[in-house]
Parts: structure tokens; C-alpha cells; sequence
């Protein structure tokens, strides 16, 4: 009687009818050489049948091609099913973490002749969703050559050049032996190598904060996002990521992402035109797709590049505004409006590209459409002009009519101050901006001194109040080098993220700031306390607002008695009315370039929100790294939890960290 085989290399045929590579024992040398494969997949049927020759039965199954493993060998030899054996196939689990199971139960094993050679065996291939980790399971495994020695094990990769081969003709099996090959953002991770992290735990006392960041050592440029997971019971931190982009190793931008609630409709900026484009990122955590619709509007009202976009579960797009899906065209000045129909995370960017080919990066707001527009004055704490400085001041329509008022620029001592902008020179500048559109007012910069202060945004009697934005750049020796955007926070009690090193003027060196702007007609108290990062207190100072007045200091210039190196939380708090609030951080590059990013304030809450808070976009890789700032805003009681990376596909994403 002759035995029929049974090959424990998967046998499959894709679903349009092409047949997986003939089945023959070779070293995974052999195998990459010759480009014999056969391919991961969802099975979608199977048949066992006799080969014409009634001397070996075949098991073939129809698979939809999914991941990108070629070769999945965990015992690859002339085998036969035994009477009372079986070969199985099931999937285990649910979403996302099934396990599709292939179990070999009482094979055996021919030698080089057909006869057998007493051998029994029972093992499994696993295969792991979300992760793609592979694991052979030996379960018993007795007599001859069960222990491998005529077998090949291991994977091949989906280019069929690269193989791993854990066993050819070697034993290097046993009862309750298993194998495992782990993957990470799409690669395979051998045994020993220290593993990325998919995640990071935090922990932070009252008025403490958290800082790690990436190391910049993917290979690529990698892109993803980031969940801010609360532990039950507690809220979420304050948040803010800040992105390093190198070119040629120099330090060419910074820029500060604050870490963004979920909502269902928004509307940005947006600039397209020669060196500036505009980019969005859109984070989805849920567990089922999400459908964007979007449209244009220009500056004249006109709505127009209306269309729709998908976002899988748990998956995320990061694409300039003239990409697709947007397809803006190479002209836009206005606005782009989006909705969700489920919850998601969205951050805007814009990109400059400078007279040296480097690529700026400044973080836009997003306008939540969902809330209704308020009809009170707002204040930007902060503008420059001249010496090098300039000041686009952006006002964004949140509302279906127009809106119009007046912005009036004042100095440190409250008092108007004359500029010239948008080809006019006054103290006080008219805005209409038809609905859902947007307005700028770009200031000349044409003085050789730099004059700075504060921006009154007051709408007209009736008017909604526009969503306002100061972005200032600096241009050095006629090129821009660093550009930096402002948004309206207010509050009496605020907390920031700070750090200080080296000395100003300096190469490598690092100031955070303040920009603090009174609202009221009368004197305003300020104080500052600072801690350290693990809520130690470390100084106190304070300062004296003139009537609608305003001051940007340096933390040594606050805090002088503060011994650097230094990373800390300062808390703002005023003597009764609101301040308008921006955290600043400035910068010397390796060329002595003065680089400014913002860093924004939270103000304090007597309940945070329990729920997540996700960093729409992150980046890894190619130039860039990512620097995750998180601070305790409570009144009260310390946070805990996990910061999740996901890839753009909604797989875990792994980044080598440091702890700041």
C-alpha cells in the first residue's frame, strides 16, 4: 500500500485562478533563489483531492491575498496524515485580534524511499491580525526525524529574496517547542533586537508634567498618530508634540501641535499659492470607517471643490490641501470646511517653503463649526513688526453671513500703534469677510527696529467674532528662517510646558517664553510659579500689567534666580480678570538662526475631560522627529495612562523613545 503526502507548506490558489508555485522541499536558500512562494491570505475555500497519479493527496485552498508573507513553512518535509489525523483550519478570537490557526494533528513522515518512518506529529501555524506576527506551536513530536532533521523551517519574505530560515535539515524541534517571528511597522524584527515601542505609559502628580520623544532612527520618514488614553477614573493631560525637521543635520523648523479633542465639523485656513501650501491631517480612532465630506470656499464667499473621502478604522491621511483626495487646485485663498459622520481628530499645517529650499512648518487652528459663533472682542497676545519681523494677522469666518470689525495693533503700554499693512498705514484696520471665508492683513515690516504688543480683534454690532490667528516670521539677511502662529487662549489660571539651556544668542541653546496681554482697562496683577517635572516647586515670580497692556519675556528674564538646564510647568495666575496667554520657545540653530515655535497654554480645570485626546499627526524618520510633551492641567489629583502610536493603515505603530 502506498502512503499518500501531505506537505506542511500551505498550498494556495489566489482568487482569480492562478495557481501558487509547485510544493518541493528546498532550504529557504533554494527557495529564494528558484522564487518558489506561495502567499498569506483569508481563506475562502478548501478541497483535498488525489493527484492523477492516485500517489499523493493535496490540500488547495482559495485565499484572497492580503499580507505580504510569501513563504510559511513550519515543517516542511514529505508528511502523510494518519488514520484518525487531521488537517484544520479556523480562526480564533474577534477584531482585531484574531488568530487564523492551521493545526497538522498525527502526521507522519516518509523517508527518501515512501515507507514511513515511524514518526508522529502534531503542530500549528499561527497567524496573528493587527500584529502579522507569525508562531509554529510543536505540540508532540516522536520519532525519527520529528525532531526536524529532514525538514526546512521558516518564512519568505513577498519580494522572495529574503528568507528566515530557522531550521534546514538541522533539530531543531521538540514536544512543546515553538517558533515566533514578530513584525513592526512592517518589517521583521529578529529575536534579540531591542523593540520600539508601541506605546507609552505616563504618569504625572498635580502640577507635574511628562516629555519623551523619538529618536529620529526609521529609516523613512514615518507618518501616524497618537492616542492620549486616560486610565479609568482619571482625565486627560494638557498636550502638546512639538516636530523637529533637519536638513543636511541642521535644525531648520520647529513647530507645536497641540493635542486636539474629537469633533464632527471644522473649518481651517487655507493658503495655496507658490512657496506656501496647506496641510491636513485626520486621525480616526474609531473602530469603524469614517466618510469626510468637504468643500473650498474663496475669498470672495464662493464655495467650490466639494467632494468626499473614507478613513478606515483606527487609519488616519495626512495630505497637502492640492493632493488628492482635496485636489484644491494651485490657487486657493479662503477657507476649507469639512464634516464626519462619526467623531475624529483633525490638526491643520502650513507649509513654507524658503529662499533655501527648507520647509517651514507652522501649526493652523481648527474652527469646530459645530459651536455657535461668539460676538465678543478677542485678543492675540502677540505681534512683531520690523527689524526682520512681520505679522500676518488670519481671521477665519466660522458662520454662515458675513462678519466684519475693526483690528487695532497697541504696544506694551496699551496705546494704539501705527503700522502699515496691506498697503495702508493706520492704527486700526477694517475686515469684512463674506461667510465662510476668510481675511488677511500682512504688516510691512519696513521699520529697522521691531515693535511688538498686542492685536485687538472687536466685531461690529451684530457681526459674529472671526476665529484669529498672528502668524509672525522672521526673515534673516533676505530669507525666511523661522515662521511661528499665535492663537487666542485666555484665562485666569494657565499652565505651560517651559525649559531652559545654554545661553541666549548662543548655538544649541533653548528659551521658552511668555507672551501675557491684560483685557481689562485697569492695572493686572500676574504671578508665575514654577515646578519641575515631577511637581516640585522651584520659583516664584510676578509682574504688573498696565491697562490693556502687554510684555514677552523669557523665562530667565521672569525667573532669574532659575538654575538651568531646566524643564518645568508654569503656572499663570491673575489678580482677577482674564489675560490672553502664548507660550513661546525660541531656538539657535546649528547655523545661529533664531527659530520660535509655540507651545500652548492650558487653562486650569477644576474636571478635565475623562475622555482620550489623540495628536493627529506624528512623524518619525527622514529628517524629523517628534518631541510629546504632557502636563497635568487639573486643580487637583495626579493623572495616569497610555500614549498609543498608530500607523496611517490603524496598526500599532513602533518608535524608539527617549525619556526627556
Amino acid at each position: 500500500m502506498k502512503h499518500a503526502l501531505v506537505f506542511s507548506f500551505l498550498t494556495l490558489t489566489f482568487v482569480n485562478g492562478v495557481n501558487a508555485a509547485t510544493v518541493r522541499r528546498l532550504s529557504f536558500d533554494d527557495l529564494v533563489a528558484k522564487s518558489e512562494s506561495i502567499v498569506e491570505g483569508q481563506v475562502l475555500d478548501s478541497r483535498t483531492y488525489w493527484t492523477s497519479d492516485r500517489r499523493l493527496i493535496l490540500t488547495s485552498y482559495t485565499v484572497r491575498v492580503r499580507e505580504s508573507m510569501k513563504g510559511i513553512a513550519p515543517f516542511f518535509g514529505d508528511l502523510f496524515i494518519k488514520p484518525a489525523g487531521t488537517v484544520t483550519v479556523q480562526t480564533v478570537g474577534s477584531t482585531p485580534n484574531r488568530k487564523f490557526v492551521v493545526e497538522w494533528s498525527k502526521a507522519g513522515i516518509l523517508d527518501g524511499q515512501g515507507n514511513d518512518t515511524g514518526a508522529t506529529l502534531t503542530f500549528e501555524a499561527i497567524l496573528y491580525e493587527t500584529s502579522n506576527d507569525i508562531q509554529f506551536v510543536y505540540g508532540s513530536v516522536s520519532g525519527p526525524s520529528s525532531d526536524g532533521s529532514s525538514a526546512t523551517i521558516g518564512i519568505q519574505d513577498s519580494t522572495r529574496t529574503e528568507a528566515i530560515q530557522s531550521g534546514y535539515d538541522q533539530a531543531v524541534v521538540s514536544s512543546g517547542f515553538s517558533i515566533g517571528y514578530h513584525f513592526l511597522n512592517g518589517s521583521y524584527v529578529p529575536p534579540g533586537t531591542p523593540t520600539p515601542s508601541i506605546d507609552q505609559t505616563y504618569e504625572l502628580t498635580n502640577r507635574g508634567g511628562f516629555s519623551f520623544s523619538t529618536n529620529g532612527s526609521l529609516s523613512s520618514l514615518t507618518s501616524g498618530y497618537t492616542i492620549i488614553q486616560p486610565a479609568a477614573g482619571t482625565a486627560s493631560p494638557a498636550g502638546v508634540a512639538i516636530f523637529d525637521f533637519r536638513t543636511n543635520n541642521v535644525l531648520v523648523s520647529e513647530t507645536g501641535v497641540p493635542a486636539s479633542p474629537l469633533l464632527q465639523g471644522g473649518r481651517i485656513y487655507a493658503e495655496v499659492s507658490g512657496a506656501v501650501n496647506t496641510g491636513l491631517a485626520i486621525a480616526n480612532p474609531n473602530n469603524e470607517a469614517a466618510t469626510i465630506s468637504f468643500f473650498f470656499t474663496d475669498g470672495n464667499g464662493t464655495d467650490f471643490g466639494s467632494g468626499t473621502t473614507t478613513i478606515g478604522p483606527n487609519g488616519q491621511i495626512a495630505k497637502f490641501l492640492n493632493e488628492v483626495p482635496f485636489n484644491s487646485g494651485s490657487n486657493v485663498h479662503g477657507t476649507f470646511s469639512f464634516s464626519s459622520d462619526i467623531p475624529v481628530a483633525v490638526i491643520a499645517l502650513r507649509g513654507l517653503t524658503n529662499d533655501r529650499n527648507e520647509f517651514l512648518i507652522t501649526t493652523l487652528p481648527v474652527v469646530d463649526i459645530s459651536t455657535p459663533p461668539a460676538a465678543l472682542p478677542i485678543t492675540l497676545p502677540q505681534f512683531a513688526d520690523g527689524g526682520g519681523w512681520t505679522t500676518q494677522i488670519i481671521l477665519v469666518n466660522p458662520g454662515d453671513s458675513a462678519a466684519s470689525g475693526n483690528i487695532r495693533f497697541t504696544d506694551a503700554n496699551g496705546q494704539s500703534v501705527t503700522l502699515t499693512a496691506n498697503g495702508q498705514t493706520l492704527d486700526t484696520f477694517r475686515f469684512s469677510i463674506p461667510k465662510r471665508s476668510s481675511f488677511k492683513l500682512l504688516t510691512a515690516g519696513s521699520s529697522a527696529n521691531v515693535q511688538t504688543g498686542s492685536v485687538h480683534i472687536s466685531p461690529d454690532n451684530g457681526s459674529v467674532a472671526p476665529v484669529p490667528l498672528a502668524i509672525f516670521s522672521n526673515n534673516s539677511e533676505g530669507t525666511t528662517v523661522s515662521e511661528a502662529a499665535v492663537a487666542a487662549i485666555s484665562g485666569t489660571a494657565l499652565r505651560m510646558y517651559v525649559e531652559s539651556s545654554g545661553t541666549l544668542g548662543t548655538i544649541g541653546a533653548v528659551q521658552s517664553g511668555v507672551a501675557i496681554a491684560n483685557l481689562s482697562s485697569n492695572p493686572l496683577g500676574v504671578t508665575f510659579d514654577l515646578t519641575a517635572l515631577d511637581g516640585t516647586p522651584l520659583a516664584n515670580g510676578s509682574m504688573t500689567l498696565p491697562a490693556n497692556g502687554q510684555a514677552a519675556k523669557f523665562l530667565g528674564e521672569i525667573l532669574p534666580q532659575v538654575a538651568q538646564p531646566v524643564k518645568g510647568i508654569l503656572r499663570i495666575t491673575t489678580s482677577g480678570t482674564s489675560a490672553a496667554v502664548a507660550g513661546l520657545r525660541a531656538r539657535y540653530n546649528e547655523r545661529g538662526d533664531f527659530l520660535i515655535t509655540t507651545t500652548a497654554p492650558a487653562a486650569e480645570s477644576a474636571s478635565p475631560t475623562p475622555s482620550e485626546l489623540v495628536f493627529p499627526e506624528i512623524v518619525d524618520g527622514g529628517g524629523y522627529t517628534t518631541q510629546f510633551i504632557l502636563f497635568n492641567e487639573s486643580t487637583s489629583g495626579s493623572m495616569n495612562g497610555d500614549v498609543r502610536f498608530i500607523r496611517q493603515d490603524g496598526n500599532p505603530l513602533g518608535l524608539n523613545l527617549n525619556v526627556n
